[in-house]
């Protein structure tokens, strides 16, 4: 690609970048040698981009989520991540040796999904707005795991129930 636009402030446009490739993250590595001294330096600039579809967040989400084993990795991982307990990961991702789940929706999960609702009930919210961006697309029967939705539905009924008891609690005043 001929980055010489770049000289004099021109922008410079990526044809043949998928949508989940296009990013205003780049990685640039120089090297200079002068009178036998060689150096080199590596950095990554945030750079502005013009013309980004809309959909592009929509489709990394997809690409993350893609199959089943993929969702119940990204459940676990927003579910440990934001606790601060990433070695859940390794402990409780339920991998067979070939890099399945085992099963449909395991224990670990359940029981991240029961700690998340009762300590940090808006993570309940976060996954609630994925499984229905997935219900909407159409990809939800591909993506969620066997037994999902029944597990979920609870979830969604007892947050729905918390939120209303909130709002009337709120309204009313103390």
């Amino acid at each position: 690609m001929n980055l010489a636009p770049l000289g004099d402030g021109s922008p410079v446009q990526f044809r043949r970048v998928s949508l989940v490739g296009l990013t205003c993250f780049f990685a640039f590595e120089l090297e200079a040698e002068n009178e036998g001294r060689e150096a080199a330096v590596s950095f990554v600039l945030k750079l502005p981009m013009e013309g980004i579809p809309q959909n592009r967040d929509q489709s990394i989400l997809y690409a993350i989520v893609s199959d089943r084993a993929r969702f119940l990795r990204y459940l676990l991982f927003l579910l440990a991540a934001e606790e601060g307990n990433l070695g859940v990961l390794g402990r409780h991702i339920g991998l067979s040796g070939k890099g399945r789940p085992v099963g449909g929706i395991g224990i670990p999960l359940l029981e991240q999904l029961v700690k998340a609702y009762s300590r940090y009930p808006e993570r309940i919210d976060r996954i609630a707005r994925l499984v229905e961006d997935l219900v909407s697309s159409g990809q939800a029967e591909e993506i969620l795991p066997d037994g999902f939705n029944e597990v979920w539905q609870t979830f969604l009924e007892a947050r729905a129930r918390e939120l209303q008891h909130e709002n009337e609690h709120t309204t009313t005043g103390p």
